[in-house]
C-alpha cells in the first residue's frame, strides 16, 4: 500500500492507495479496515493461485513419497 501511493502521485492516479492514505489522515476506519481487507483477501489469493500453479508445473511435486521409519 506504502509504494502504491508514491506510483500514484507520481502518475496523478487515484486508487487504493491515495484513498488509504486520505482515509488515515480523516481517520476513517470504516475505510482503513475494508481495504486492509481487501488487500490481505487480494494477497491469499495471489498465494494460493502461486501454489497451484506450482504444483501443476513442477513434476517433483507429483512424485509420492511414502515416508518409512
Amino acid at each position: 500500500i506504502g509504494g502504491s501511493v508514491i506510483l500514484e502521485s507520481i502518475f496523478s492516479i487515484n486508487g487504493m492507495g491515495l484513498l488509504f492514505y486520505q482515509a488515515a489522515l480523516s481517520r476513517d476506519y470504516p475505510v482503513i479496515m475494508g481495504i486492509l481487507i481487501i488487500t490481505a483477501f487480494l494477497t491469499l489469493f495471489g498465494n494460493v493461485l502461486a501454489d497451484l500453479i506450482l504444483l501443476k508445473l513442477n513434476p517433483y511435486f507429483k512424485k509420492e513419497k511414502k515416508i518409512t521409519f
